[in-house]
């Protein structure tokens, strides 16, 4: 049932042209088979990333987003937002505990540039993404 209401949030999301926000626990390998055989022809965003370099460079592949959160808190997921390009990220807090501010500074050191300059540019992410002007 899980598969058939993707699908059809799949199709919604290209009727309407809204980008596809995506949350997947476990099932990364599905959804992109399932997004490969029903194509979202808006762009498609992994919220609340939290999985290996693999993964992600599949999803990247594919052309997708990544959004990163509390999970900037492992190691693990700092090397992955280091090889991932910046015009295919975001950031968020989800339901952390977190605050938005520490998020923007770990990436930001992570990246290598400062929070303003991270800033700016998911700043331009987002207006790719959702079509509007800041």
């Amino acid at each position: 049932m899980q598969k058939e209401v993707f699908i059809s949030q799949v199709e919604l999301a290209n009727q309407f042209n809204k980008p596809l926000i995506v949350h997947c626990v476990r099932a990364h390998e599905e959804v992109l088979r399932i997004l490969k055989e029903t194509p979202a022809m808006v762009p498609v965003i992994f919220h609340g990333f939290h999985n290996k370099l693999s993964v992600a460079e599949k999803i990247l592949n594919a052309g997708h987003w990544l959004s990163f959160g509390k999970s900037l808190q492992q190691p693990g997921m700092k090397a992955v937002l280091m090889v991932t390009a910046l015009h295919k990220i975001f950031l968020e807090t989800d339901d952390a505990a977190l605050r938005i501010g520490w998020i923007y500074s770990e990436a930001a050191a992570v990246k290598n540039m400062t929070v303003d300059e991270l800033s700016l540019q998911i700043e331009h992410n987002f207006q790719t993404v959702f079509k509007v002007t800041v």
